[in-house]
């Protein structure tokens, strides 16, 4: 009898095996067959020289269920191929529809998409007439790259302009970029290519900034910011120009392309220093010597110190060039070469970025005069110098002006760039990351940033001390003589430009706008394209309205001084 239990159990057990693996094969065969990966086309250049494929995506809102296909306007009227995985035949707009099935044409507007019992709307909307940079990592995903912004990976480029493709080649690298603007869903990246290419007519460069706009509601703030930079005569700022941006497939949305603030022939004009560095040092690496100098954690604290690489040798002349930026206290921690005024300004070496003990020493000892003297009532420091004897008076007006019109919420102790050439005074240039500016919605020190008719540079403390310490302009404008260059440049320079600068901003927004609304409909408005479109030219319009009333309480301003 219990044998027979025994032999009953097995049997049973047999039974049931049997049956779950056919379960399990049906299931696998039946997703084999319904399996539906994302939605996408394929397209071709009017030439036919370059094929890419743009897949569909869902709206990046929370809880949004949104679908959108963005497509580049040249597409317009064009017929594409069905592109999609899996063993099934799905129906577009009441038309059966399997993968590499042509398309006649995707018209703007919703379309319905039924796979299986399942129904997705989809709106499709088209790009401005704008450059597009199409990039494919060798992963062919951001996994690596997301992870941290050191991160590097290879990947291809293809650009295309109006429909033709200008460009074509392998990337020495991809990487995400930026500070804060890293932590947020629409990454900025940087690319660098392996030989210096002209992109644009921005002149040659191996590396390029991709900025992403996140925060800036009308994507323009960056690209005016710097053109009007230039207009007013501030040196070596950024050439830049909006594309759209595809990687992996995937609509990322619309980008600044922009130069990289570096030392090079086509960007910040002067001595290379790490150049004269690798040539007084010979077959050696740079980045493989010790590092000295006063560095970890909460090394910001230590007034006048600094910090460098031991490189043995120094090149004869080494007054310059140094680009040097002000950074917060939270970044300073965390780079290469810099130094710590006894003021409690951070300042780090964009270039050279491998610095001797003695380039670094030499610049920190020259700032340290100018605030020295700054500091002084009179503006003198012990050795009897004017702070005018350190710096270019006028770019620093220049400067204070930019980041005053614009009224930058970071315009007084981040991105802040100044250059000296050997033998030269320090010089204010050039500007970068701008898009808080122009009327951001933002507030610090209890002065609202989207207030045309406040002061902020001016009085404004270091960023990272807001109790009694001036930031460097706010210590500026307490001279007489600094405040009538001041009035003296915006008179020239500045209240001549302002119109220029609106009707760029409709220029621009004109040939941009399908483009920055696609952008908006993924990353932030949890809505569809007329929403987005009505938000986006709130933003334009405010501000505008913010640069015309900025414009009017300065030129009145500096008319009373």
């Amino acid at each position: 009898m219990k044998i027979f239990e025994i032999k009953n159990v097995k049997i049973v057990l047999c039974v049931c095996a049997i049956v779950l693996f056919l379960i399990f094969c049906f299931k696998s065969k039946f997703n084999e067959k319904n399996e539906f990966t994302d939605f996408g086309v394929n397209v071709t250049t009017e030439n036919g020289e370059y094929s890419y494929t743009i897949k569909w995506y869902k709206q990046d809102a929370e809880g949004s269920e949104r679908y959108f296909m963005t497509l580049p306007c040249s597409v317009k009227e064009k017929k594409v191929t069905a592109n999609f995985s899996g063993n099934i035949k799905i129906n577009l707009d009441g038309k059966k529809l399997k993968s590499g099935d042509v398309i006649e044409g995707l018209s703007e507007g919703y379309h319905l998409l039924i796979v299986g019992e399942e129904e997705y709307i989809f709106y499709v909307n088209f790009t401005s007439d704008i450059p597009t940079l199409y990039i494919a990592t060798e992963s062919g995903t951001q996994k690596h790259i997301k992870e941290s912004r050191e991160n590097k990976e290879g990947g291809y480029i293809s650009i295309v302009d109006h429909d033709k493709l200008i460009y074509k080649d392998t990337l020495e690298y991809i990487k995400c970029r930026g500070n804060y603007t890293w932590t947020l869903n629409k990454k900025p990246y940087n690319i660098k290519f392996h030989d210096e290419i002209d992109l644009f007519g921005m002149g040659a460069a191996k590396k390029w900034c991709l900025i992403a706009n996140y925060l800036d509601g009308t994507m323009l703030k960056d690209k005016i910011g710097y053109d009007f930079a230039d207009e007013v005569g501030l040196k070596f700022s950024p050439q830049t120009i909006l594309v759209d941006v595809y990687i992996n497939d995937e609509y990322m949305g619309n980008y600044t392309l922009s130069e990289a603030v570096e030392v090079s022939e086509n960007r910040v004009d002067i001595v290379d220093l790490d150049e004269l560095n690798k040539k007084a040092n010979v077959g050696a690496d740079l980045a493989e010597f010790d590092l000295g100098g006063v560095r970890g954690e909460e090394s910001h604290l230590e007034r006048g110190s600094a910090k460098w690489v031991d490189i043995p040798n120094n090149p004869v002349d080494f007054s310059g060039g140094y680009l040097i930026e002000f950074e917060l206290d939270s970044r300073y921690d965390d780079e290469l070469c810099g130094f710590i005024s006894k003021y409690g300004q951070p300042v780090i070496l964009k270039s050279p970025e491998y610095a001797t003990c003695a380039q670094v020493e030499y610049i920190r000892d020259y700032y340290q005069a100018f605030e020295d003297a700054l500091l002084d009532e009179k503006g003198y420091n012990k050795a009897g110098k004017h702070y005018s004897d350190y710096i270019d008076v006028e770019s620093f007006a220049k400067m204070y002006l930019f980041q005053e019109f614009i009224k930058n919420l970071d315009g007084v102790g981040t991105s802040l760039f100044f250059y000296k050439n050997p033998d030269g005074k320090l010089t204010a240039g050039p500007v970068w990351d701008v898009d808080l500016g122009f009327g951001g919605s933002y507030e610090r020190e209890g002065i609202k940033m989207d207030d045309p008719n406040t002061l902020w540079i001016n009085g404004s403390h270091l960023a990272n001390d807001l109790s009694d310490k001036y930031s460097i302009f706010s210590l500026l404008c307490k001279h007489a003589e600094f405040q009538k260059e001041a009035k003296r440049q915006w008179e020239l320079y500045f209240e001549p430009n302002i119109e220029k600068l609106l009707y760029e901003i409709e220029s621009l927004y004109a040939k941009n706008k399908d483009s920055i609304i696609s952008d908006k409909c993924k990353w932030n408005i949890d809505g569809d394209y007329i929403l987005a479109q009505k938000q986006v030219e709130k933003s334009i319009v405010k501000m505008k309205n913010f640069i015309e009333q900025r414009s009017a309480f300065l030129t009145e301003y500096f008319i009373e001084k």
